[in-house]
């Protein structure tokens, strides 16, 4: 880091060294430790230190002074952590895309579990036990989405940077030749995608910086923002809902239609876990679906099932002989049960586009 022209030294000088324990992980990914200040016997002073673990005492550098606590930059780790693993990236703590590759996965996990109690706890006053997170099917390899930036070249002759922000900067790129979290096909996309910003820029075709989009879905990579792609997501087994309910049964693929540039779960192969659980949920809560009936959950703040899809004007009754006391003339296709909040319905209808069990 750079001194600032207005750098606060209190109670740190610019670069100062120091030595501490790291006791926690902020929600960013930062450890967390205390020292004792001048005049204070009381390890009180907060640093954070990016790239370090709990329970590791680390020599660190420090760059800024806050109100309430300093920010350092890590310079040697004096007791490493049990948990501390070589990272797959050599771009890592570079690159400010990846805050935890330094952690075997089962702690990261473990971790993440805790900050949302946490979260819950400090932001929100609950106390709430949050269930352990579900693994990703894959480490690496999994993200179906990246967005590489670029700024225009100084000199048409040097070829830009194509990659991510620096670690701690606003603006620096740092260039990203291969991610090993993104597909094995966005990574055999990305050089032709690179070079041919590279051959652009070198004609003097970019005056402003730019982002790139590469989003895999179904085997294939797009770059067009606007292209309506399809992800397929594998049916999941449909269990009864209990006794006299029938026997499970493969649910048709899910098929989900947005466009490239939307906001998804970067992750597809989490969805036929997560799917699974949302028509659980659905089930529990409306009875079990035959394989076709439920395309798609409206889950309320609670975490429950606010509506699902069904067809305009099915006299089915739902849970418990419930029949619905509204419908919805949209797109929509909603059923409303007795004594439920009625679902708000979104200005730009995000769900119309989720064209469930093969339609």
């Amino acid at each position: 880091m750079g001194k600032s022209k207005k750098f606060n030294d209190q109670p740190f000088a610019y670069h100062a060294e120091i030595e501490l324990e790291i006791a926690t992980l902020t929600n960013l990914g930062s450890g967390l430790g205390r020292v004792a200040l001048p005049g204070d016997p009381e390890a009180k002073w907060v640093v954070m230190v990016p790239f370090t673990l709990p329970g590791e005492r680390v020599r660190v550098r420090v760059f800024r002074n806050h109100k309430n606590f300093s920010e350092a930059d890590l310079v040697e780790v004096l007791t490493p952590s049990p948990h501390r693993v070589g990272p797959a990236c050599p771009l890592f703590a570079r690159c400010g895309g990846c805050q935890y590759q330094h952690l075997a996965y089962a702690e990261q996990l473990a971790w993440k579990q805790r900050q949302v109690a946490e979260l819950l706890q400090h932001m929100a006053g609950i106390e709430f036990p949050v269930s352990p997170v579900v693994a990703s099917p894959r480490e690496l390899g999994y993200r179906s989405k990246i967005t590489p930036h670029f700024n225009p070249p100084r000199e048409p002759a040097v070829p830009p940077p194509i990659g991510f922000l620096r670690q701690g900067t606003r603006f620096d790129i740092v260039d990203v030749p291969h991610c090993p979290i993104a597909t094995d096909a966005i990574n055999a996309k990305l050089p032709e995608v690179r070079a041919r910003v590279h051959a652009r820029a070198a004609a003097g075709e970019y005056q402003r910086a730019a982002t790139l989009l590469l989003r895999e879905a179904s085997g294939t990579v797009t770059t067009d923002y606007d292209a309506v792609i399809t992800e397929t997501v594998a049916g999941a087994s449909s269990a009864g809902a209990g006794p006299g309910s029938p026997p499970p049964a493969a649910t048709a693929p899910l098929r989900l239609k947005f466009l490239a540039r939307d906001f998804f779960q970067n992750n597809p192969f989490i969805l036929p876990a997560f799917v699974a659980y949302v028509r659980e949920q659905a089930r529990a809560r409306f009875g079990y679906l035959m394989p076709g009936q439920t395309s798609y959950v409206v889950i309320g703040a609670d975490g429950k099932p606010l509506a699902a899809q069904a067809t305009l004007g099915d006299p089915r009754t739902t849970t418990a002989g419930q029949t619905p006391t509204a419908w919805w003339t949209t797109e929509w296709k909603s059923v409303q049960l007795a004594g439920d909040p009625p679902p708000v319905k979104p200005k730009q209808q995000p769900l119309k586009y989720l064209g469930g069990n093969g339609r």
